[in-house]
């Protein structure tokens, strides 16, 4: 069983940021802009690691969404990611089911945008 660790964005060391920004390269196939790296740090990463290989990430910021006249403090998941070959496998459910419990602790609500909604319906998420 891999051990799921939760880590502020200024605990993690440089080789870990490297580690993750590699992991969302990959899983990714080169699409992860600067942009897209820049909204997923400065909040809390949920990651699978084996060695100094980083397998699974996700990482939750914290938001203001507006709804209808209500700002609701929110925490958004970017960088969800697996290891290409290790996707299958329980990974992305485990940092998933994490990210939920970081915000329950700490946020109203949770909010994300996919494409994969099955994946994510599936641990609970419902489309809003």
């Amino acid at each position: 069983m891999d051990d799921v660790l939760i880590r502020s964005t200024g605990s993690l060391t440089g080789e870990q940021l490297v580690a993750i920004r590699g992991l969302l390269d990959d899983a990714f196939e080169g699409e992860f802009s600067d942009d897209d790296w820049r909204h997923s740090i400065g909040g809390v990463h949920v990651m699978v690691a084996r060695g100094e290989q980083v397998v699974a990430h996700a990482s939750v910021m914290a938001r203001t969404l507006t709804i209808g006249a209500r700002d609701v403090h929110a925490g958004y998941v970017e960088a969800v990611a697996v290891t290409p070959s290790l996707q299958g496998t329980g990974l992305g459910s485990a940092v998933m089911t994490a990210i939920a419990t970081v915000i329950a602790a700490d946020f109203e609500l949770g909010a994300l945008s996919t494409g994969e909604w099955r994946f994510y319906e599936r641990l609970g998420w419902r489309r809003w």
